[in-house]
C-alpha cells in the first residue's frame, strides 16, 4: 500500500467545516454513495490498542491461537473520542480528542501519529482538474496514510496527499494513534475503559479495490441489492465487556427477490485482546478475525445484530475490541453497504415520480441561517440531475435569465413553458422556506414531460441539485451541490421513489 506522512493541518475544525460548506464542484453526475441521516456519519469512542498478532506464540483458555504477551503504547490516557464528516472537495475530515496522557515524560512532551487505512472513490469528470483516471470517476489503491499529532486534540485530513477528492466515498478499514514510543496506544472501538463504550459508522456503497495501475476507474455495484441509508451500531455488553452490534438499514430493495427475504450478514473486521492466556489474567491479542452476524430483513427494513464475539470461554474477559472494518454482504453473497464517509452534502428525501414519458421531483434543499441564501435567477441557474448507478436518467439547467422572480423578491422563482424547450419541463418552482423569520431550507419543484426516461431501470434514483449559493456576511458566492438518493416502488415506466 501506498504510505504517505504529512502534518495534520492547525486550522480549528469550525473553520475547516465553515470552508467546506461553502464551496462545491461543478455539476455533474456524481459517484454512487448513501449518506447518513444524521449530522455525523462516523463517530467513535477509542479504546486501547495493541500490536497487531501475526506470529502466534499461545493459545487462549478455549484453545484460540493469539500472541503474548500483548503489545500496547506505554502512555496513558482517561478518554479519548474520534468524530469524522464529508467533504464535497476533498477528503474526509474530523477531530481526534485524549484526555489526560501520562507518564512517562514522552507521553506529554513528543508528538503522536494517526494512521488511517482507506479505499476510496473520487468523481473527477467534472472537477476543473485533469482526472486521474480515464472514466473520470475514479478508485485509488488502498493506502495508509500518516499524520502527526502535535498535541491532544487534532484535525484530521483522512487521505493525506491526495487532498482533492470531488464528491468521494470513503471506506474506512482501521485508525490507530500510535504513541511518542511508536506503539499502537488508542482505535476506534470498546475495551474495559468505562468511557470506551460505543463505535457508530454510516453504511455507505462499498468499493471494489483498485490493483490493475496506480489508479482505476470505478468498477461497478455489483450487488442486485439496495438502501437507502443505514448504520452499525457497536456497544459494549456489561458482563463481558464485548461488543453488541446492531445494523439499520432503511427500505431495502433490488431487483432479485432475496433482497427482501434473504438474510444479510454483517462482516466485522476486528483486532481483539483478551484476559485469558495461561493466567486468566494475562492479556494476550489474538490474530485480525472477521466476525460473522446474520441478519434478518423486516419488511423493508433491517434492524438486526448480535454478539460480536471472537473467544468463547466462560473465563475470557474482552479486554479491547479494535474495529479495523466493517461490511454487511447481501444474499446472494455480494458487499451491499461498508462503513465509510461520503463527499456530497445531503438532499434529505428527494422525491421522484416516473410515469412513461413524466417526470416530477421535489426535494427540500437543507440551507439556511440569516446570511445564507440561494438565488436560481444567479449565474448559471439551477441544475437538477437524476441518475441511477448506470448513468444519468435525465438532467436539466434551467439558467439564471429564464426564472421569474415572485413577490417577495429573493423568496420565490418560477419558470413555466407549455412547449418543454428546456430538456421537456414544463414548470418549475424555488421557494424559500421560512420559521419565525429565519430561512431553515428552500423547496424545489420540477415537472417535465416528453423526454426518454427509460434509462430508470435500477431499484433506486438519486437526485442532484446544483444552484448559487451566496454568504452574505462574508461576500462569498459559488455553486453549491446537493444529493440524495430514494428506493424505488415499481419498475419503469411507472417509479414512485419517496
Amino acid at each position: 500500500m501506498d504510505q504517505t506522512r504529512t502534518t495534520a493541518p492547525s486550522t480549528p475544525l469550525a473553520a475547516a467545516l465553515a470552508l467546506a460548506a461553502l464551496l462545491a464542484a461543478t455539476p455533474a453526475f456524481a459517484l454512487d454513495v448513501r449518506q447518513h441521516d444524521g449530522a455525523l456519519p462516523y463517530q467513535s469512542d477509542l479504546g486501547r490498542a495493541f500490536v497487531p498478532c501475526t506470529a502466534p506464540n499461545t493459545v487462549t483458555l478455549d484453545g484460540k491461537p493469539a500472541c503474548a504477551p500483548a503489545v500496547t503504547s506505554v502512555c496513558k490516557y482517561n478518554h479519548s473520542n474520534l468524530h469524522l464528516r464529508g467533504d464535497s472537495r476533498s477528503a474526509p475530515s474530523g477531530r481526534m480528542t485524549m484526555w489526560t496522557t501520562t507518564s512517562p515524560a514522552i507521553c506529554d512532551s513528543e508528538e503522536y501519529v494517526i494512521e488511517t487505512g482507506l479505499r476510496y472513490s473520487g468523481d473527477f469528470s467534472a472537477a476543473g482538474v485533469e482526472a486521474p483516471c480515464p472514466s473520470g470517476r475514479c478508485t485509488f489503491p488502498d493506502r495508509v496514510a500518516s499524520f502527526d499529532q502535535l498535541g491532544l486534540s487534532a484535525v484530521l485530513t483522512l487521505t493525506g496527499g491526495d487532498a482533492d477528492v470531488p464528491k468521494g466515498n470513503f471506506e474506512i478499514r482501521g485508525l490507530t494513534v500510535f504513541g511518542p514510543d511508536g506503539l499502537p496506544m488508542v482505535a476506534p472501538g470498546i475495551d474495559e475503559h468505562p468511557l470506551a463504550l460505543r463505535f457508530f459508522g454510516n453504511l455507505t456503497v462499498p468499493i471494489e479495490p483498485c490493483t490493475s495501475g496506480p489508479v482505476c476507474d470505478l468498477a461497478p455495484w455489483t450487488s442486485p441489492c439496495d438502501f437507502e441509508s443505514g448504520e452499525v451500531e457497536i456497544t459494549r455488553a456489561a458482563y463481558t465487556n464485548a461488543g453488541l452490534a446492531r445494523v439499520r438499514m432503511r427500505n431495502v430493495t433490488g431487483t432479485s427477490p432475496l433482497c427482501q427475504s434473504g438474510i444479510y450478514h454483517l462482516e466485522a473486521t476486528v483486532r481483539g485482546t483478551v484476559k485469558g492466556c495461561g493466567n486468566p489474567v494475562d492479556l494476550c491479542t489474538l490474530p485480525d478475525t472477521t466476525v460473522t452476524i446474520p441478519l434478518p430483513v423486516d419488511g423493508r427494513d433491517i434492524d438486526a445484530g448480535g454478539p460480536l464475539l471472537f473467544a468463547s470461554h466462560p473465563n475470557l474477559r474482552y479486554a479491547s475490541t479494535q474495529i479495523l472494518g466493517v461490511r454487511v454482504i447481501d444474499p446472494t453473497g455480494l458487499p451491499v453497504a461498508a462503513v465509510g464517509v461520503a463527499g456530497p452534502t445531503v438532499l434529505p428525501e428527494p422525491r421522484v415520480t416516473v410515469k412513461g414519458d413524466a417526470l416530477r421531483v421535489r426535494t427540500t434543499i437543507p440551507i439556511g441561517g440569516p446570511d445564507v441564501r440561494i438565488d436560481p435567477a444567479a449565474d448559471p441557474g439551477l441544475t437538477v440531475t437524476v441518475s441511477d448507478r448506470d448513468g444519468v436518467v435525465y438532467t436539466v439547467t434551467i439558467p439564471d435569465v429564464r426564472w421569474q422572480l415572485q413577490p417577495p423578491l429573493g423568496s420565490r422563482w418560477t419558470y413555466a413553458d407549455q412547449n418543454g424547450v428546456l430538456n421537456g419541463v414544463r414548470k418549475a418552482r424555488v421557494k424559500r422556506l421560512v420559521k419565525k423569520g429565519v430561512t431553515h431550507g428552500y423547496d424545489v419543484d420540477l415537472q417535465a414531460a416528453g423526454v426518454d426516461l427509460s434509462a430508470a431501470d435500477r431499484a433506486s434514483l438519486t437526485v442532484n441539485v446544483t444552484a448559487p449559493v451566496f454568504v452574505d456576511v462574508l461576500g462569498v458566492d459559488d455553486l453549491f451541490e446537493w444529493q440524495g438518493t430514494r428506493t424505488c416502488k415499481g419498475t419503469y415506466p411507472k417509479l414512485t421513489c419517496k
